[in-house]
């Protein structure tokens, strides 16, 4: 893993949404002893905060806007590690951190990266290189933040639970199924059923229609060993029931088998739902 140096002109090359995140980057890990009064992008809160806290948001605002995928996650993401490490103990930092990690990994698949133009990237397989060794160390990071505080992380509110269960998604298992389920809106409940096969295209399907539901096989329930991570479904159900979270009831309907009306393709739901990413 590579922590590229502040004065590397791959902040340059690299950016985020609003640009070369190096300032934020060096704020944020501490690198700067006279913080400059900073500014939010329009997308933040009017709520006061102090210029660390603002660098904080503007780093994640940088990475997340409009739930795209940004180059600058590749020389970024070295730094979250040392920043995790750099607030071992801090609870409330730590589960913001690894939130929103996981809310960027959730963009990082082909439906997004396809568009960059990797020739243009200055050394981009040693950077990809260190990229990825520090998402396998945030992956075991966060495996044990998990372990260290899962009865902190319960005592959340509904909300704030299951959009970390996501990242954690993201980050542990499976990116695609955080990113669909992190874009569908769960107030409306509202499914898109799209067949790879036929064709057939559905925005206008809720879990709290009868006739919907009983078009789906649920999945049993299965418990998670506590050890393998590749079983998405027996993970990822098992967390959210002991997390006591609202929408564990959902998951076995979301790997639940349904059938397409048009052309009687079977899969899981969240197969349907994942089709959209292939367009």
């Amino acid at each position: 893993m590579i922590l590229i140096p502040y004065d590397s002109k791959l902040w340059t090359i690299y950016k985020g949404a609003y640009g070369n995140m190096c300032e934020d980057v060096k704020i944020v890990m501490g690198d700067v002893v006279n913080i400059p009064s900073q500014s939010k992008p329009d997308r933040l809160d009017m709520e006061e905060s102090d210029d660390y806290e603002i660098a904080y948001e503007n780093l994640w605002a940088n990475l997340l806007h409009q739930a795209d995928f940004y180059e600058a996650a590749y020389i970024v993401m070295p730094y979250i590690v040392k920043l995790l490490e750099k607030n071992e103990g801090d609870f409330d930092r730590l589960f913001s951190i690894i939130s929103n990690v996981g809310l960027c990994l959730a963009t990082d698949i082909p439906y997004y990266t396809r568009r960059i133009d990797k020739s243009a990237l200055d050394s981009y397989d040693s950077v990809f290189k260190s990229y990825e060794n520090a998402i396998s160390i945030i992956r075991e990071k966060t495996k044990d933040f998990i372990n260290n505080y899962f009865d902190e992380i319960k005592a959340k509110d509904s909300d704030e639970k299951w959009m970390f269960s996501l990242s954690a998604m993201a980050i542990l298992l499976d990116r695609e199924t955080a990113y669909e389920l992190y874009m569908t809106d769960w107030e409306e409940g509202c499914i898109r059923i799209k067949c790879d096969k036929c064709g057939y295209d559905d925005e206008n399907n809720y879990f709290d229609d009868e006739s919907f539901l009983k078009s789906i096989t649920p999945a049993p329930l299965v418990q998670w060993d506590g050890i393998n991570y590749d079983n998405t479904y027996a993970w990822f159900g098992s967390f959210l029931r002991d997390l006591e979270v609202e929408e564990a009831d959902l998951v076995p309907c979301l790997y639940g088998i349904y059938t397409c009306p048009e052309c009687g393709e079977k899969k899981m739901i969240i197969d349907f739902m994942k089709s959209e990413l292939s367009d």
